[in-house]
C-alpha cells in the first residue's frame, strides 16, 4: 500500500469513528484556546513596555502577533457560520456533520500550528505553557 493510500484509510477511519472525531475536535479547541490566550497576552505585554527603544524592536513581532490574533478571530468565526443550524445536541450526528466537524479539527490545528510559529513555541512548549512561561516568545 502507498503513503498516500495510508494516509487516506487513516482520514476515513478517523472520520468513520465519531468518538475519534469528536476528540481530535475537543483537543485542537482546547489547544487553540490557550495559544489564542498567550497570543493575547503577548500581544499585551509587548504594548505595556514603556520603553520606546523596546517597542521600537518589538513593533515588527507586535504587527505578526496582531495579525495572527485577527487570523485567529476570522478562522473562528468561519467555523461558527460554518457549524449554525447544522444540528441540535439531541440528534444523532449524521455523517455529514462529522465530516464538517474533521474538517473544521483539521483547519483549528493549522491555525494552532500557524499560532506556534508567531509565538516561536514548539509544540511540547506549547502542550506543557503556564501561564509564566510566556517568555518563550520573547
Amino acid at each position: 500500500m502507498k503513503a498516500s493510500e495510508q494516509e487516506n484509510k487513516g482520514i476515513y477511519t478517523a472520520i468513520s469513528n465519531p468518538s475519534t472525531v469528536i476528540t481530535d475536535w475537543s483537543q485542537a479547541v482546547t489547544s487553540f484556546h490557550e495559544l489564542f490566550r498567550l497570543l493575547v497576552e503577548a500581544i499585551d505585554t509587548i504594548e505595556r513596555q514603556s520603553s520606546y527603544a523596546f517597542y521600537a524592536n518589538r513593533k515588527l513581532q507586535l504587527h505578526k502577533l496582531k495579525k495572527s490574533r485577527v487570523e485567529s478571530i476570522q478562522v473562528l468565526e468561519q467555523l461558527l457560520v460554518d457549524m449554525d443550524g447544522v444540528c441540535s445536541f439531541d440528534q444523532v450526528l449524521p455523517q455529514a456533520s462529522i465530516d464538517r466537524l474533521y474538517s473544521h479539527t483539521i483547519r483549528l490545528q493549522k491555525q494552532n500550528e500557524r499560532i506556534q510559529i508567531v509565538l516561536g513555541l514548539n509544540k511540547f512548549q506549547a502542550i506543557y505553557t503556564s501561564s509564566n512561561s510566556i517568555t518563550a516568545w520573547a
